[in-house]
Formats: C-alpha cells, sequence, structure tokens
C-alpha cells in the first residue's frame, strides 16, 4: 500500500509491512496534481482541493486533516473514501469560544487596550455569563462540545442544525429557518457551521437587523458566514471572529480599528493535544484500510 502525506507536518506512522509513505513536499512536484497514480490513501488538508480525484483510480481513501470537507471535489469518483477529523478539534474550539465569550464581557479587551496606554481605569463593564441565553449554530461535535462546556456552567444551551432535529447535550433545537425567528430570545450566538448554499451569507446586511444591540456573534466555521456588508451595518453588535470573508486578512482593511469587532487569525481549533490525536485517528484508518475494515469518521 502506498500512502502520500500532503501536510506541512511530516507525521510519522506505524505502517503495515510493505507499506510505503511519501511527502508531497520531498517529491520536488510543481503541482498536486501531477502526482502518479499510485497512492491508495492520501492525508491532507486544503491544499488537497485543487487535486483531480478522477485520474487517480487506485485511491481508496482521502484522509482529512480538517473537520470539514466541503472543499473537497470528489464528482464521480465512487472508488474513493472520504474521513474527516472530526472531533479531533472540538475541544480546542469550545475552549477558545469560552475564552472569547469571557474576554468581552468581563471587558478585558478594553484592559488590555488600556494597559498598552499606561491607563488605569476601574470603570470597566463587566457582566456575568451566567445571565446570557446562548444559541449554538451547528449540533455536530464541536458544536456539542461547546454547549457541554457551558452546561458545566449551569447554563442550558439551544442549537440550531439544518432540520431542528433534537440533539443532546442543547435544552432544545431549532432549524436554520427557525431561528431567524427566535433571534431576539437570545443574546450570545456561537456560529461552527461548515460553508453551503445555505450557510454562506446567512448573515447579511437584512438578518443582521434580527439582532439586538448589544448581543454577541461568534463565528468559528466558515468566514462566508457573514458577509462583508453585515459586518461593517452595525457597530452595537459584538463580533468575535477567529474566520472572516479573506483570510488572511489584509491589513489595511479598516475592521481591523473598530472596536466591536475582534479579529483571531483562524487558530481556534490549535492545541499542543490535536497533533496526537491527529495522529492516532489517522493510524487507526491507515490499519483499517489495510484490513478492509470500515475507516473512522466516514463522510462519503
Amino acid at each position: 500500500m502506498n500512502i502520500l502525506v500532503t501536510t506541512k507536518d511530516k507525521m510519522q506512522f506505524e505502517v503495515p509491512q510493505g507499506t510505503m509513505v511519501e511527502y508531497y513536499e520531498d517529491l520536488g512536484l510543481n503541482s498536486l496534481n501531477d502526482i502518479q497514480d499510485k497512492y491508495q490513501m492520501i492525508v491532507g488538508g486544503f491544499e488537497l482541493s485543487i487535486l483531480d480525484f478522477k485520474v487517480l483510480k487506485q485511491l481508496k481513501l482521502v484522509q482529512l486533516i480538517s473537520a470539514g470537507y466541503d472543499y473537497v471535489d470528489f464528482g464521480d469518483c465512487p472508488w474513493v473514501q472520504l474521513a474527516n477529523a472530526k472531533g479531533v478539534y472540538s475541544k480546542a474550539i469550545a475552549e477558545w469560544v469560552l475564552s472569547a465569550l469571557l474576554m468581552e464581557i468581563k471587558g478585558l479587551r478594553q484592559v488590555v487596550k488600556n494597559q498598552s496606554s499606561n491607563k488605569w481605569d476601574r470603570h470597566i463593564k463587566s457582566e456575568d455569563l451566567r445571565d446570557k441565553k446562548i444559541l449554538v449554530f451547528g449540533t455536530g461535535s464541536i458544536g456539542q462540545e461547546i454547549a457541554n462546556i457551558f452546561n458545566l456552567f449551569g447554563i442550558d444551551v439551544d442549537g440550531v442544525n439544518s432540520n431542528g432535529r433534537s440533539m443532546l447535550p442543547f435544552s432544545r433545537t431549532y432549524s436554520m429557518k427557525e431561528s431567524l425567528v427566535v433571534l431576539r430570545e437570545y443574546d450570545v450566538f456561537v456560529f461552527c457551521l461548515p460553508s453551503s448554499p445555505q450557510t454562506s451569507g446567512f448573515i447579511n446586511q437584512e438578518t443582521i437587523q434580527l439582532f439586538k444591540s448589544d448581543d454577541i456573534i461568534i463565528n468559528v466555521g466558515r468566514g462566508d458566514l457573514i458577509t462583508k456588508e453585515a459586518i461593517q451595518f452595525r457597530n452595537d453588535i459584538s463580533l468575535l471572529l477567529d474566520v472572516i470573508y479573506q483570510e488572511p486578512f489584509p491589513k489595511e482593511n479598516t475592521e481591523w480599528g473598530n472596536d466591536h469587532i475582534f479579529i483571531s487569525p483562524h487558530i481556534s481549533f490549535q492545541s499542543n493535544e490535536n497533533i496526537k490525536i491527529l495522529k492516532e485517528l489517522i493510524q487507526i484508518n491507515i490499519s483499517n484500510l489495510y484490513h478492509g475494515k470500515e475507516v473512522v469518521n466516514r463522510v462519503k
């Protein structure tokens, strides 16, 4: 069995006898599409979006290092299985969401700003976390971990998914369409949605008007959820964004200087434990593929 790893981190695996692992950076190719049709498994991330899977007839499994998989297109490739990294980053993202929210409602962003100008100011607006009503968009592994972490504070969290199906640990759930009717019942909105025709531009210049003044919107899903126009339309809503409509975000963009916007460079998933967990997942799927067993986290 031949395995190609296209990630920047050259992860080392224990492989069955006769298995060859090659790394894209070592192959000296100008394009991923120049690779030979000799691999049964490919491990990679967003760089695989340029790959033409139809010409890889020997390929059996693509293992993504991300939970999202909307960026790869298999077209008519029924011989290829797709597995994602569901669950690998959920804990780290949930902790980032909690940290960002506490930073916002406890006034710590203002404290940091004051420190940079040597300013001692005790008149900082501070609110209680347990007074907030929280609605999480996306009830998969990331959304569930976010709900779990808030449950530890005694906060009941509601959720939103495509059809409103009930999911634990959410107290109640709505469909995407239903959520627009109940927005004013909540104070904090956490988005951990994949990119799709239904989610892209979901918060636009029209829907942003449905939120109350002083609401808090957190986005750790995809940057195309909130349009540029929506971000610029309301300055009475706090936007805590780990993803944004353009990445990397240009330094000349005016949003950097807006006090109601916190911009994080797409790092909510990062943790010193992630590589270990990811390697364990990939190691299992290498073995499962070799022995003809069902791969873990298969999404296609």
